[in-house]
């Protein structure tokens, strides 16, 4: 085990060499696993999980940029092998788009995680790879160009004199990570990951004569869920997240308070649980991020809005963003529970 942890660690710094280009980012992080650290797949509470994400950014700026993210994962394995140790499978697709899709990002990845604990049973670590196909595509007969500004107004049809040599191309895109989680019991969980994507450090340039490597992206997030009670009815859930691509930063922390509502039914003694949780994050020179997330049975629905700190939203009237996360999740029955329950965070 320790020598597959060190074969992941030299994949994921293999290539600190210069590159380009920049991704997308969720305000919801923990509602894209796996855009986020490949070996969180399969990592939950539950026999499926299943996640949905939209995201519309600085809309002030002609529709600037809109994001659509599914993926769906679960865990295999965790009846025939050993201690607590399972496999994670999972399948994510997303489109970017920006400009008036003008520019649009299509991504198909598969992941693999594998899961073993390192002590009697309440610290575990993942790793995880992931693997698939990125295509870029630009729309240039939906674009305007200086060159077609007539002074008054644009003039399709005058052309755009750019010699784009590919209005669409794909590549192979490879991302590794590593994730650690010490659940103590089912109320109460840490967790920290570490993850490096764009591995290979692909050309996506438009140009066929011109080299533009994107940049390997390293992930760090950490957190928490405690309980704050013995009758474990309010959750303290902090929780931070470090970006890092070429010249670009993402900084964001801050914490939710979660709470538990229960119904009891008219007829019988069987209690059903309603959680909600509000929060508010800060993105380092960007943006205030408020959020809230309600969880009933095995559907969870998460809203977020960013207010723009920075100067952007002065000097382009670029507004803000707004994001809404959709999740189901498979949950283990209550017998299922105590039989096979191997003190997993419950990321929903």
């Amino acid at each position: 085990m320790k020598k597959i942890i060190l074969y992941f660690f030299i994949l994921m710094i293999a290539g600190i060499v210069p590159a380009s280009s920049q991704d997308a980012h969720y305000s919801q992080w923990l509602n894209t696993p796996l855009a986020l650290n490949p070996a969180m797949t399969g990592v939950f509470n539950g026999k499926f999980r299943f996640s949905n994400d939209f995201r519309s950014q600085w809309s002030g700026i002609t529709k600037a940029y809109t994001d659509i993210h599914v993926s769906a994962d679960l865990p295999v394995g965790r009846s025939l092998l050993r201690n607590g140790q399972f496999f994670g499978v999972g399948f994510m697709l997303s489109q970017n788009r920006s400009g008036s899709d003008f520019f649009r990002q299509t991504i198909i990845q598969g992941s693999l995680s594998y899961t073993t604990p390192i002590d009697d049973g309440d610290n575990f670590i993942s790793v995880g790879f992931q693997g698939g196909l990125n295509q870029n595509s630009v729309n240039m007969s939906g674009s305007t160009w200086g060159s077609q500004w007539n002074g008054d107004d644009f003039d399709a049809g005058a052309g755009y004199g750019e010699n784009v040599s590919l209005e669409q191309f794909s590549f192979v895109d490879l991302s590794a990570g590593v994730f650690w989680h010490y659940v103590p019991d089912q109320y109460n969980f840490v967790y920290a990951g570490l993850a490096a994507s764009h591995i290979g450090g692909e050309n996506t340039s438009f140009f066929i004569n011109e080299v533009y490597n994107i940049h390997r992206r390293y992930t760090v997030n950490v957190g928490s869920d405690i309980s704050t009670s013995d009758e474990h009815q309010t959750w303290f859930s902090p929780k931070a997240l470090f970006m890092i691509q070429g010249s670009q930063k993402e900084i964001a922390g801050g914490f939710a308070i979660k709470n538990k509502v229960r119904f009891k039914s008219q007829y019988t003694n069987y209690q059903k649980e309603l959680m909600f949780s509000l929060g508010a994050y800060y993105r380092f020179a960007d943006a205030l991020i408020v959020s809230a997330r309600f969880e009933y049975n095995n559907l969870s629905v998460g809203l977020s809005y960013d207010y723009t700190l920075s100067s952007l939203r002065k000097n382009a009237n670029a507004g803000s963003a707004y994001e809404i996360t959709i999740a189901i999740l498979n949950p283990l029955k209550r017998g299922e529970i105590r039989r096979n329950y191997n003190k997993m965070p419950k990321f929903f």
